[in-house]
């Protein structure tokens, strides 16, 4: 017999930069994030929460704002307010990828890869993991996909 005691755990990863060299980044372009793929060893029930439009300092604007009815976008109808503005949000939790499995009960934790979509410019998102389960969680690589525009260029 095993037993466990619930613990809540989350981490936050920080927005990606596309780096120039000695600490600085590029700032004049955009950069729009795809998805993360996340590698999980030995890890129970785990939920990846995305935010849009909120950032760590609190200050947000809306994602889709000009749409007043949320609830009529599909797989994006999760409406949470952070720092007293309300934005919109996705959660996509790891039993989805295991439907035969009862991962919040499964003695033997599992190695596996996740992919969580985004869609955002790197600022207008959070990505959070969370979990309250008995179970250990842990990450042991995350990497990103994004496209990169250059807003301006200069033509001689």
């Amino acid at each position: 017999m095993v037993t466990g005691i619930p613990y809540s755990f989350y981490v936050e990863f920080s927005q990606p930069h596309v780096p120039l060299g000695e600490g600085d980044v590029e700032i004049e372009g955009r950069l729009q994030v795809r998805n993360y793929t996340v590698q999980l060893q030995n890890t129970g029930q785990v939920k990846f929460r995305v935010t849009y439009g909120a950032s760590a300092s609190g200050a947000a604007s809306l994602f889709m704002s000009e749409i007043t009815n949320m609830n009529a976008i599909l797989n994006m109808n999760t409406l949470e307010t952070i720092g007293g503005v309300q934005s919109v949000g996705e959660v996509y939790p790891l039993e989805r990828a295991f439907p035969a499995e009862d991962l919040p009960n499964r003695l033997y934790p599992v190695d596996y890869s996740f992919r969580v979509p985004i869609m955002s410019v790197n600022t207008g998102y959070t990505l959070r993991a969370e979990s309250d389960g008995w179970q250990p969680v842990t990450l042991t690589k995350a990497q990103w996909e994004a496209v990169y525009y250059k807003r301006s260029r200069t033509y001689r």
